[in-house]
């Protein structure tokens, strides 16, 4: 009777084994579902600041920064419009991002920005922002991007439009060399949004800056706004560099909140000779920022 319950006993113990060794083995079979840190809702628009800002910084900025060694570079929108036809030939045909490939919904949804005209903000229930075209908030932008190697004082063309009042009074000369694509010069001709852009302006009366006001239902945070702020115009100099104010932690951030402020408001930063460009809109979302107490 012993020996009946000691073989019993181990017919039960091996089975618990073998059930377990399956078990495992079915385990160790399915495969890990992938994740992707820079995924979105299907159903929001795709712009630069909800999505592709930290996409470039991600998966592009080591290389193809004003620090990196890579062309072109990809610190700024501007930047980026600018070389857009290279950026998606590049992903789409695998050869970037240079440290994996980029995913299916990845080009998809870099093609579907670029095709739509690159937007840097969207309207939604929560964020009511006019669309309103002036040269603050992109104007000028375009026309650094595009124009001022050769249009500025002392430039190898005419007119100069390296101020607002050039730039308007040469408006519709401008307007008509983009439509004709003569202009710009030795770069992609001006997309259909652009022109669009440009004629809307001139159709407003081509304000230098916006009268309307901005709703926000969402209020502006380190975390929804300044962290990304800061890590595109102000790193690596004040983060990882020597630069004063130090601007590596959210409490250092804070700390500095008007000193910042008045830096960029006053065009001191971002340098001009980083290539980085503060649009008014982010301007406008710093400003609410530090009057909300920079939380």
């Amino acid at each position: 009777m012993k020996l009946t319950i000691s073989t019993l006993t181990a017919i039960v113990l091996s089975l618990g084994v073998l059930y377990s060794c399956k078990q495992e083995s079915k385990r160790s079979q399915t495969p890990a579902t992938a994740t992707n840190p820079t995924t979105i809702n299907s159903t929001t628009t795709l712009t630069y600041n909800n999505y592709f800002r930290t996409w470039f910084q991600t998966n592009c900025l080591t290389c193809h920064s004003q620090t990196g060694t890579a062309s072109p570079k990809m610190d700024t929108l501007a930047l980026i419009k600018q070389n857009s036809s290279m950026i998606l030939n590049s992903v789409s045909q695998l050869r970037m991002p240079k440290t994996r490939q980029a995913t299916t919904k990845e080009i998809s949804d870099l093609r579907t920005w670029i095709n739509s005209g690159l937007p840097e903000y969207t309207t939604s229930t929560n964020t009511q922002t006019s669309l309103q075209v002036t040269y603050n908030s992109y104007i000028q932008q375009y026309i650094q991007s595009k124009c001022l190697s050769c249009h500025n004082v002392g430039g190898p063309y005419t007119p100069d439009l390296s101020q607002y009042q050039s730039v308007k009074n040469a408006a519709q000369q401008s307007l008509l060399a983009m439509q004709q694509g003569r202009m710009p010069k030795n770069q992609a001709a001006a997309t259909q949004q652009e022109i669009s852009q440009f004629q809307a302006w001139i159709t407003a009366g081509m304000p230098q800056s916006s009268t309307t006001t901005t709703t926000t239902g969402t209020s502006v945070t380190y975390l929804n706004f300044t962290s990304t702020f800061i890590q595109t115009n102000c790193s690596p100099c004040h983060t990882t560099g020597t630069n004063q104010p130090r601007l590596s932690t959210q409490y250092e951030v804070q700390a500095a909140a008007s000193q910042i402020l008045s830096s960029v408001q006053g065009g001191r930063m971002p340098p001009s000779t980083s290539g980085k460009y503060v649009s008014q809109t982010d301007k406008d979302r710093l400003q609410q920022w530090v009057n909300s107490g920079a939380q």
